[in-house]
C-alpha cells in the first residue's frame, strides 16, 4: 500500500494535467470505431459495430465500464484522452472555483471549514476539476456494469477504464 506522499508523487497530484489536444470534429467518429475496435479487441468479445457514430460510442462506453484493471499503453491512453478532451469541450463544464461556498451560502455557518467547503448536485463529469473522489465498493473494483447509472461508471466512460502500472 502506498503512503499518502508516495501516492502524491505517483499521479503527480503537484502539476496541473495537461492532455493530448482534443480530437478534431471531423475525426471523432474514426476514432471512435478505433477505440471500439481496440477495446474489443483486449477484451476478446465481439461486439457488433453498429453505423451510427452515437450508438458506437455507447457501446465503447460498456466496454470502458466492464473493462478490468490493466495496464495501457501510452498510446492507448493518448487515443482515450483525445476523445474525452473533445467531448468534454463540446459538452461544456462547471467551474468549482465559481461555486458558492458553505459560508456564502448559509448566513451562521459555524462549520470550521464553511469558507472552503463547497456542496454541489449534477453531473460529475462537468466538473472543471484536476480529480474526483470514487465512491468504491468493499472489493476497491469498479462497477463492471454496463449502462448502470453509478458513478463508477460515469467515471470510466468519461475519464477511461481503471488501470494499472
Amino acid at each position: 500500500m502506498l503512503t499518502l506522499d508516495n501516492y502524491h508523487s505517483a499521479i503527480a497530484l503537484g502539476e496541473t494535467f495537461v492532455g493530448d489536444p482534443p480530437v478534431r470534429r471531423e475525426n471523432y467518429p474514426a476514432l471512435i470505431t478505433e477505440l471500439l475496435e481496440l477495446f474489443c479487441a483486449e477484451s476478446g468479445r465481439r461486439v457488433p459495430k453498429p453505423s451510427s457514430t452515437a450508438e458506437r460510442r455507447r457501446v465503447l462506453k460498456a466496454l470502458l465500464t466492464v473493462c478490468p484493471p490493466h495496464p495501457l499503453e501510452t498510446a492507448e491512453w493518448s487515443r482515450l484522452d483525445r476523445l474525452f478532451q473533445f467531448e468534454r469541450l463540446d459538452r461544456g463544464h462547471v467551474n468549482p472555483a465559481e461555486l458558492p461556498t458553505l459560508a456564502a451560502r448559509m448566513d451562521g455557518c459555524r462549520y470550521p471549514f464553511a469558507d472552503r467547503t463547497v456542496l454541489w448536485q449534477g453531473d460529475i463529469s462537468v466538473l472543471a476539476t484536476d480529480a474526483i473522489a470514487n465512491a468504491a465498493n468493499d472489493s476497491l473494483l469498479g462497477c463492471f456494469q454496463p449502462f448502470h447509472a453509478c458513478i463508477d461508471n460515469v467515471i470510466h466512460s468519461c475519464a477511461g477504464p481503471p488501470t494499472t502500472k
